[in-house]
């Protein structure tokens, strides 16, 4: 056990928190999980999400509580506080992404802005949902995940208030390279009285630390959630076709359209049936068009909505082989997945205008794949795979030390910065 009293609370912002499915919600939620197993008791402030279409639409949905509502886990207190869609959104989820565009952005922009000077906004109800529990609680540090990053107003505010020390946990920059004024002004000003900060990549503590480059950042990586080795270890890979998977965002760096026409023109030369699954995707990328176009491909390809982890993984480990596109200098959250799904990884491509890749460097620490340079490689690659599935009914994959990547790992180490921050504070 550390040093640090088992009495001692975090109270934790965090507006992504399940059932609410994204990549950003697993990240508290491992907190949630695992801090008790070091000493703390986390309780988490968060919005009534309401999971009912697996997509966009649950992120505007009403919440179904008019007051706060409490559940108390083994592991933390939850604490769901209300939401009503702002106007723009009521406009997105009545009338989907193509009308009133540019309503809907210069609506959210002017909230965006006034947010941060007036007591407006959805989110505000986080803010009131902490009070009430500092109120009637004792708590000895906040711990707020951003985005969105005017949940660092309310922790500013917050520990002014009931003098705390609190952290910041950058999922991702707040603001680019080339920041306007107002936006360098409000990072800097919001963060004045920061205790730690937090993020996920060597990359994104670089860019937090240009402008803040007298705070103490961290990196406390993202990762996988152990506890589900034990019910996807079971399921076996599809042993019907080849069957390559992708899952999460389409970005518009990814050369991703032409690794489907790669596998499909691979595929028509080398009268090969392949199934390409795509699960959770965006929308609004082009590919129902481009598909209506590679026919070939259009038979190949499924899109499955989003999925909660566990069935994503599941979905993952039936899989043969899975698809990653380079994001370097960004090391991205999808890898995390891939490697507890234990399935093969492509990296297309590893060459990246000789820009260092850390998802190359961790698919040749953990062995869990083979990064192709280019679509040559790529040729060769689907050659090699579809010999040995015509084999074996299988493709192997022999990762080793996948577990420094689990997400209690990473808790363990938030546990022994949560630690070093409350012995300090108490010294002081």
């Amino acid at each position: 056990m550390n040093s640090f009293s088992k009495q001692n609370k975090v109270l934790i912002l965090a507006y992504d928190f399940p059932p609410y499915v994204s990549i950003a919600g697993l990240r508290p939620e491992s907190w949630a999980l695992n801090l008790r197993k070091y000493g703390f008791q986390p309780t988490v402030i968060t919005r009534d999400w309401v999971h009912q279409y697996g997509d966009y639409r649950d992120f505007l949905l009403p919440s179904t509580v008019e007051e706060p509502k409490v559940e108390k886990t083994e592991s933390a207190l939850i604490v769901r506080t209300p939401y009503r869609p702002t106007l723009a959104n009521k406009i997105l989820l009545k009338n989907g992404f193509t009308k009133f565009t540019f309503l809907r952005k210069s609506l959210t922009a002017i909230l965006e802005v006034t947010q941060w000077f007036l007591p407006v906004g959805s989110r505000r109800e986080l803010y009131h949902g902490a009070k009430r529990i500092l109120d009637n609680n004792k708590i000895d540090m906040i711990l707020v995940t951003g985005e969105p990053f005017i949940l660092f107003r309310y922790a500013k505010l917050l520990s002014q208030q009931y003098n705390l020390p609190w952290v910041a946990d950058y999922r991702d920059p707040w603001i680019g390279t080339n920041p306007g004024i107002l936006m360098r002004y409000l990072q800097q000003n919001t963060l004045k009285n920061c205790s730690l900060i937090l993020t996920p990549t060597a990359y994104f503590k670089t860019q937090i630390g240009m402008f803040l480059p007298h705070h103490r950042i961290e990196i406390l990586a993202n990762g996988f959630n152990e506890e589900l080795i034990p019910q996807i270890r079971r399921i076996d890979q599809t042993k019907e076709r080849l069957t390559f998977s992708f899952a999460g965002t389409i970005k518009p760096s990814y050369p991703f359209f032409n690794v489907l026409e790669r596998i499909e023109k691979w595929a028509i030369e080398n009268r090969s049936e392949i199934d390409i699954w795509l699960i959770g995707i965006n929308p609004n990328t082009g590919l129902e068009r481009f598909l209506e176009s590679h026919p070939k491909l259009q038979s190949m390809v499924s899109v499955t909505p989003r999925l909660k982890n566990k069935d994503l993984l599941e979905r993952l480990r039936k899989s043969n082989a899975l698809l990653l596109f380079n994001e370097a200098p960004r090391l991205g959250t999808k890898i995390y997945d891939y490697l507890l799904a234990e399935r093969k990884i492509l990296l297309c491509y590893s060459d990246l205008n000789g820009i260092a890749s850390p998802q190359r460097e961790i698919i040749e620490i953990t062995n869990a794949g083979k990064p192709l340079s280019d679509q040559n490689e790529l040729d060769q690659e689907l050659t090699l795979l579809s010999e040995e599935f015509q084999k074996f009914s299988r493709i192997s994959c022999s990762s080793s030390r996948i577990m420094d990547y689990s997400r209690e790992e990473q808790t363990r180490k938030l546990a022994g910065y949560l630690s070093e921050l409350g012995n300090n504070d108490k010294a002081s």
